[in-house]
């Protein structure tokens, strides 16, 4: 029984790894096509331009 419950969770495991491998670049891409620029403004500098 315990070696059933193994493979069930081995193959669900490698189900999800698989749709993440997939579903993941698409994502990011996604993310970066519509994440807005950062705005740098006088409020906004890096703090390593800050005083």
């Amino acid at each position: 029984m315990i070696e059933k419950d193994i493979d069930l969770l081995i193959s669900i495991f490698c189900d999800v790894e698989a749709c993440c491998k997939q579903f993941e670049p698409e994502w990011r891409k996604i993310l970066v096509e519509n994440h807005p620029k950062p705005l740098i403004g006088k409020n906004n500098k890096p703090s390593s331009q800050r005083n």
